[in-house]
């Protein structure tokens, strides 16, 4: 565990997108939109080789996500998951033949300071 006063704080605002759909399936695919992952990178390179150094259990019921670190620069990758069928989940705005979509970002760490993120898909 890091003193606590060498670090920073960081709060990721997790909110899953609301998709809009056929009527009478706006119902069946909020259901079927999960969160997947929430990963920390140190730089951009152990970003594009999957070497995280923090990673969220991320849950369907929890929004916020909330990190105390040192100071720095970092990179963020989220991502959620649409269960619903293929069909549904491209009508809604999911890629063609995926099931998961993918937001990157960047964040910086200030020392006895708080940071606030808003992932956005």
């Amino acid at each position: 565990m890091l003193p606590p006063d060498t670090t920073g704080t960081v709060i990721f605002d997790f909110t899953i997108p609301r998709y809009r759909g056929i009527p009478n399936y706006i119902i069946e695919i909020d259901s079927t939109i999960d969160r997947y992952h929430l990963n920390i990178y140190e730089n951009e390179e152990d970003l594009k080789i999957g070497e995280y150094i923090l990673c969220a259990g991320v849950a369907r019921i929890k929004q916020f996500y909330t990190f105390t670190m040192k100071p720095g620069n970092y990179f963020y990758e989220a991502a959620i998951i649409c269960t619903a069928s293929q069909d549904l989940c491209e009508f809604v705005g999911f890629p063609v033949g995926e099931n998961m979509v993918w937001s990157y970002g960047i964040f910086k760490v200030v020392l006895d300071s708080t940071t606030s993120v808003d992932i956005e898909f």
